[in-house]
């Protein structure tokens, strides 16, 4: 029976938020997003019972692991925007339930 899994360790994200005041003037909100990176340090494929199992499992983890890092580093600015789309479309109607802008306003220079 094929079993597989994956592990990431020491996956980092790092973005420049830009945040602004909501429609209704009560929430803080995603702008856009920056400068969007991330590291995965770390990527080990855990995969069993491929191809007859036994000694070809290390094989094929090693290879799979290969591939998968390849091509994460290769379209690492596609998934980086993509990812900028999901977390707005995600976030964004969740943070407009929050009443946080008057957490906000009084760190914000006067005009």
């Amino acid at each position: 029976m094929l079993n597989i899994s994956f592990i990431v360790e020491g996956f980092r994200f790092s973005a420049k938020l830009f945040l602004k005041q909501s429609d209704n003037k009560v929430s803080v909100i995603l702008d856009r997003i920056d400068n969007i990176d991330f590291d995965i340090p770390s990527f080990k494929s855990k995969l069993t019972g491929a191809i007859g199992g036994g000694d070809i499992d290390g094989i094929v983890n090693s290879v799979v692991e290969d591939v998968i890092i390849d091509y994460v580093l290769r379209f690492r600015g596609a998934i980086s925007k993509a990812a900028e789309l999901v977390v707005l479309e995600v976030m964004n109607p969740v943070l407009e339930q929050l009443d946080t802008w008057r957490f906000l306003a009084p760190l914000l220079p006067r005009v």
